[in-house]
């Protein structure tokens, strides 16, 4: 009986400890947060926290943490298109990975950026942007408010 009741209490804490490992292990990664139709409409910035570091000329170095009143707009159209303050492009949502392929963004090129989507409903949007590379670093966190549908 005793022996039962010790195999019992083994199989108890092992699975706990199964259970709890798969559940910790599970990335945020691919959260789903919002919708294409959250989406979609016009939106207005209204906080931008960052910083930018060049390693090549360090003077220029940046960081900011700011409040606006009349930010950048951007439209998110339902047929996957988008106008970024004149520049438009193309976008797609995937979990909480925003890409936005901006057409001649970049001296006359395409450029692409992934955005990492932290909160996006029918008012609010807030997505965090890094990039690294042997030339510096730059991140930005940027909160928009949703201007019309």
């Amino acid at each position: 009986m005793k022996t039962t009741k010790n195999y019992f209490n083994y199989l108890f804490i092992a699975l706990t400890l199964v259970f709890s490992i798969s559940l910790s292990s599970c990335s945020d990664d691919d959260e789903n947060v919002g919708s294409k139709n959250d989406l979609i409409g016009t939106w207005q910035c209204i906080h931008s926290e960052g910083y930018e570091k060049d390693n090549k000329y360090p003077e220029d170095n940046d960081k900011w943490d700011e409040d606006y009143k009349n930010g950048y707009v951007i439209t998110f159209n339902d047929d996957k298109t988008f106008n970024h303050e004149g520049e438009e492009g193309t976008w797609s949502l995937s979990g909480n990975k925003l890409t936005m392929n901006y057409k001649g963004y970049y001296e006359g090129e395409d450029w692409t950026e992934v955005w990492k989507i932290l909160e996006l409903n029918t008012n609010t949007f807030v997505f965090e942007l890094h990039e690294k590379d042997s030339e510096g670093d730059f991140y930005t966190k940027e909160t928009l408010k949703k201007i019309s549908d």
